[in-house]
């Protein structure tokens, strides 16, 4: 065989090895689309199932005439449209150092405070002092933490209602957050209580699903095998 022949038969090969690295690396990427796919359409359902876990658990409680609850369905409504102002009003404002020297208060003081009067046990005043948080400085970083707050406070009462209210909220828009997995252990803990045994292995399952702390997946797994046994 010739150097020419020789050096085709090399280029050749080069080329069809380019191809072959070329459809593997195709199939790896396709691989992992397809996962990370399958990764958010299993995170997309999880919570879907947690919404209607949780939509169920409100309407078990659910006592009331709908014509009795027109007139909060309106007073809801006008505060979100009070939500949405203060969010637009905060992107176009100096935020949390600007108000804490005009309004004598800031964020960070509130969730201190709050947090202070919840651990001492005096939940109504921290709950106000954490709702004026999540409406005053509604693009806080301490938001979430302050909705986990009242949750605990509400739970700490037994108001479950209120419980599940809240994190139906923190399910709304903190999805992914850790302190919305810790506070569904809560609800799952209301459902126990409830004797909706079933309800609450779910709520469990679907916790371990969408979230990685390993604390909290460790409490989750472990009360699914306590109502498992």
């Amino acid at each position: 065989m010739n150097n020419r022949s020789i050096i085709f038969a090399c280029i050749t090969m080069t080329f069809l090895g380019l191809l072959f690295l070329g459809e593997v690396r195709g199939k790896l990427n396709t691989a992992k689309e397809h996962k990370e796919l399958a990764e958010f359409w299993k995170k997309r359902v999880a919570r879907e199932q947690l919404k209607k876990l949780i939509a169920m658990g409100k309407f078990a409680d659910f006592k009331q005439e709908v014509a009795l609850l027109v007139p909060q369905v309106i007073h809801e409504g006008k505060a979100r449209e009070e939500k949405q102002r203060l969010r637009d009003l905060a992107s176009v404002i100096p935020h949390e150092a600007t108000h804490s020297i005009s309004l004598g208060y800031s964020a960070s003081v509130l969730i201190k405070e709050g947090k202070l009067k919840v651990k001492k046990r005096e939940y109504g005043e921290g709950i106000k002092l954490l709702e004026k948080l999540i409406n005053k400085f509604p693009d806080s970083h301490h938001v979430v933490e302050a909705h986990y707050l009242i949750t605990e406070a509400y739970s700490r009462q037994e108001n479950n209602q209120l419980v599940i209210e809240w994190v139906d909220k923190m399910v709304e828009l903190f999805p992914e957050n850790v302190l919305t997995g810790y506070a569904l252990l809560k609800v799952g803990d209301v459902y126990e209580l409830d004797g909706r045994h079933e309800d609450a292995i779910r709520i469990y399952k679907t916790v371990v699903a969408v979230y990685k702390d390993e604390k909290l997946l460790s409490q989750a797994k472990r009360a699914v095998k306590e109502l498992e046994l």
